[in-house]
């Protein structure tokens, strides 16, 4: 049985309340669009890799862009990416 992703994350997330449409690019929304929210996102990390733990997703998740079509290198880069961020972001709020 597949395991839930834990998407707690969101509530803190800068698009809590916005419209998810403009993350999926329906009803005319650009990439920039959202791209612009998640730049000021204190959980980009997250969000960014639980859009790449399933390759069907779409959108953007974390800032990036994804589609079907991305290559699997390319996904593990930016999940490795993320993965860096979530270490240093951990160590940070240990160390503070």
């Amino acid at each position: 049985m597949p395991q839930t992703p834990d998407r707690s994350y969101r509530a803190q997330s800068a698009c809590a309340g916005t419209d998810p449409n403009i993350f999926v690019l329906a009803d005319g929304a650009t990439s920039a669009q959202a791209k612009a929210i998640c730049q000021t996102c204190a959980v980009r990390p997250e969000c960014l890799s639980d859009g790449l733990s399933n390759p069907d997703n779409q959108g953007v998740w974390g800032g990036v862009l994804l589609s079907i079509r991305i290559s699997k290198k390319r996904r593990d880069d930016y999940l490795e990416m993320a993965l860096t961020e979530l270490e240093v972001k951990a160590r940070t709020r240990r160390s503070a």
